[in-house]
């Protein structure tokens, strides 16, 4: 598998620990500032950005005594993936595939699930099932739909900050709510639910 690559219904309330549309609306702002860097200096924005990404892995490490890491690491993904699990079981319930809201939401839910999951797998040498099982769910994402140029895994990863929806996310979220309104169990949505659970589970035993 390639490199993991680090967005609504009016009455949903998705999880506190995932960006709010408000917050959406600052990183737009932010985005405009980091367009303008890129057109002056690329390379200076490529510089920004890894250090950004060390910095973070520092902070983390000198945050946390070494025998916490592990299970702060674990506690971080359980809350990252139960956002990923409100935001998709919202779609069983409502076509939400033409909402840019929920698209912004599930996009930027899911760069913060893909940081995580890099950090871990960059920190704990030792890979444990649930790397592996996280693994897995990521690169369902990006297989589905299948004879497609673009999966989903794609759009959500490219998506985030964008003020244009495009239509072929659009067609794979509303595929994917008539899908389940279809086959329930057995659809895809509730096989990544499913998963989704069974990562949680584990990680709740570390």
């Amino acid at each position: 598998m390639a490199d993991i690559k680090p967005s609504i219904d009016p009455g949903y309330q998705p999880s506190k620990d995932w960006l709010s549309v408000q917050h959406i609306q600052k990183l737009k702002a932010d985005k405009e500032g980091v367009e303008e860097l890129a057109k002056k200096n690329p390379r200076a924005l490529l510089m920004a950005s890894l250090c950004a990404y060390i910095r973070k892995i520092a902070l983390f490490l000198a945050s946390r005594p070494l025998a916490g890491r592990k299970s702060a690491l674990a506690n971080e993904l359980e809350l990252e993936l139960a956002g990923l699990k409100k935001v998709l079981e919202s779609l069983t319930k409502e076509d939400l595939s033409r909402d840019p809201d929920y698209a912004q939401l599930l996009s930027q839910g899911w760069h913060q699930l893909l940081d995580s999951v890099n950090l871990a797998l960059f920190l704990e040498r030792k890979k444990s099932d649930v790397h592996t099982q996280l693994k897995t769910l990521i690169e369902t994402f990006h297989q589905y739909p299948s004879q497609q140029e673009h999966s989903l895994g794609y759009y959500m990863t490219e998506f985030a900050g964008k003020e244009w929806l495009p239509f072929p996310f659009m067609e794979q979220l509303h595929q994917l709510y008539e899908d389940h309104q279809t086959h329930k169990k057995e659809s895809q949505l509730s096989h990544w639910i499913s998963s989704i659970d069974l990562i949680l589970s584990n990680l709740m035993k570390k």
